[in-house]
């Protein structure tokens, strides 16, 4: 389920219950590519903030903290695994990924 769709009560307690872990990333490939396991995508919408001005330090927020250290036990395991901003960054680094 992306985030910020909107969902009735019903709906959201179920996607709630079959999502296996809150920081798990919203889009994952499995395909093996220029040396990494998968790609996997936290997608936040166009002008969301996740980091601070230095582009290094995360905001602080307790969702944030979730994904980003969800991200980087993916990238440990030998995943790129990033944020992405707005489509055109999704798309962005899928076409990347995918055209080694």
């Amino acid at each position: 389920i992306a985030s910020g769709m909107y969902l009735t009560i019903g709906q959201a307690k179920k996607a709630k219950e079959l999502r296996s872990s809150r920081g798990m990333p919203d889009i994952v490939f499995l395909e093996k590519k220029r040396g990494f396991s998968g790609l996997a995508l936290e997608l936040k919408s166009e002008g969301v903030k996740v980091w601070l001005k230095d582009n290094i330090t995360l905001r602080k927020d307790e969702h944030l903290a979730e994904q980003d250290a969800m991200l980087l036990r993916l990238r440990h395991k030998g995943y790129c695994a990033k944020f992405a901003i707005g489509a055109n960054q999704a798309i962005s680094i899928l076409d990347w990924y995918m055209n080694d």
